[in-house]
C-alpha cells in the first residue's frame, strides 16, 4: 500500500465516523469508532470489511460482494468501484450501525403476546397503555 493511499484511507475512515485507528493487520488498516460498535478494515482495491454481518446485509446497492480473505474479527467485506464510492459505502455502514436494532422491539412484542395470553391491555384517554396480568373483577 502506498503512503498516499494509506493517508487517503485514514482520512476516509476519520471523515465517516471511524475516529480510532487500531493495529494494522497484514495489508488491512483497522479502525473503530467512539460513536458506534462497528469496526472497519480498509485495504487496496477499494475494499472495506466490517465486524457486523447485519450491517453488511442491510447495505443494499452500496458495494459489491468480494471474495477477498477477511482479517480476523471481520464478518464480511464489500468492494467499491472508486474512492468516492468507498466513502459512500463506509458512511452508510456507519449510519446503519448506529440505527436502533429491532431486537428490543421483537422482545417487547413477545412480552406483549404473553400478556394477551394472561391478562388484558387498557388504553387510557391520554394514550398511555396499562398492562395488567389480572383480569378485572366484574360485578
Amino acid at each position: 500500500m502506498t503512503p498516499q493511499l494509506r493517508t487517503r484511507l485514514n482520512k476516509l475512515a476519520n471523515d465517516n465516523g471511524f475516529d480510532r485507528a487500531l493495529d494494522e493487520h497484514e495489508s488491512w488498516l483497522h479502525f473503530a469508532s467512539t460513536q458506534a460498535a462497528l469496526e472497519l478494515w480498509l485495504t487496496d482495491g477499494f475494499v472495506a470489511a466490517f465486524s457486523q454481518a447485519h450491517v453488511v446485509a442491510a447495505m443494499g446497492e452500496h458495494g459489491s460482494a468480494t471474495n477477498t480473505s477477511l482479517p480476523a474479527g471481520a464478518s464480511a467485506a464489500l468492494a467499491a468501484s472508486d474512492l468516492a464510492a468507498l466513502h459512500r459505502l463506509v458512511r452508510r455502514a456507519f449510519q446503519l450501525s448506529r440505527s436502533l436494532p429491532d431486537a428490543p422491539l421483537l422482545a417487547f412484542e413477545r412480552d406483549l403476546d404473553a400478556v394477551f395470553d394472561d391478562g388484558y391491555v387498557t388504553v387510557q384517554d391520554d394514550g398511555a397503555v396499562v398492562i395488567s396480568s389480572v383480569l378485572p373483577e366484574t360485578a
